[in-house]
């Protein structure tokens, strides 16, 4: 699955929002329910799911050449199998 551009900007837009949102509330510090572990948990995710981590990209590179070079290699396989059942016939 190749994750575009966008789709992560949309889901940290969308996390950005939350995290907005949270940090108000820690701000009231009315809400029980609001926890600064559960802020600073946020504030991490976005951290290892910003598209700046060259770490990340690293990795999604990575990822992404592995399915390739495979889709490739069974490409061949399913084209030299059928070359070879050709040949018999």
């Amino acid at each position: 699955m190749d994750i575009s551009e966008k789709e992560i900007k949309s889901e940290l837009d969308l996390l950005d929002d939350l995290i907005q949102n949270y940090y108000k509330q820690l701000e009231k510090n009315g809400d029980e329910k609001v926890k600064l572990g559960d802020f600073l948990k946020m504030i991490e995710l976005r951290r290892k799911l910003s598209p700046e981590n060259s770490e990340q990209k690293k990795f999604w590179k990575m990822l992404n050449k592995i399915r390739k070079d495979n889709l490739q290699n069974k490409e061949e396989t399913n084209h030299v199998q059928k070359t070879e059942k050709n040949d018999e016939q």
